[in-house]
């Protein structure tokens, strides 16, 4: 695995399901990558939103649970779920360049 991509959110679901969507948008060779939303304890349906994109990830997408509130806690259970050697975070609200793998 080369690069894990990792989305912390919080009761963001609509804004993170825009955020997937941009990821599914790379373009040019990509490399080995996985990415990882971790749910900092949402009580909305972003369970939901992240299982809904797994099968159009080819499953590189995983949903991982953080039950601690706070930013930390959650980026720290993303490092601990991911395999790659380059770790890489983006917000839940942020729409990737279709280059963005590529640049990274």
């Amino acid at each position: 695995m080369d690069i894990s991509v990792i989305i912390c959110t919080r009761n963001r679901c609509e804004s993170l399901n825009e955020t997937l969507k941009s990821l599914l948008c790379q373009e040019g060779d990509l490399c080995s990558f996985e990415i990882v939303v971790v749910d900092n304890k949402s009580t909305d349906r972003t369970q939901e939103a992240v299982e809904q994109y797994i099968p159009l990830f080819k499953n590189r997408l995983r949903y991982a649970f953080e039950p601690s509130p706070g930013l930390s806690f959650a980026r720290n259970k993303g490092v601990h779920e991911a395999k790659g050697a380059v770790i890489a975070f983006t917000d839940d609200d942020c729409i990737a360049d279709e280059n963005w793998f590529k640049n990274v």
